[in-house]
């Protein structure tokens, strides 16, 4: 971040719903990489990466993201 501190970022905490899969980006030369790997890993679902610098240091998330500020309830 600004300051220099490192900051917990992980495209690992994304959330699945009903045919997609919401993955944080931050940016990073990583994320390209993240996406490719998510998608095949679901190939029957959309990967949409999302900017998420924001929830990195806003408390909600407790240093997470999507997966961190939410609870999947099944179909």
């Amino acid at each position: 971040n600004a300051l220099g501190d490192v900051s917990p970022a992980s495209h690992m905490n994304f959330v699945i719903a009903n045919g997609l899969v919401v993955v944080p980006v931050y940016g990073t030369a990583t994320q390209e990489a993240a996406l490719t790997a998510l998608q095949a890993v679901f190939p029957d679902h959309k990967v949409v990466g999302v900017p998420s610098q924001g929830l990195l240091g806003c408390g909600t998330a407790g240093g997470g993201s999507f997966h961190s500020i939410t609870q999947q309830e099944p179909r």
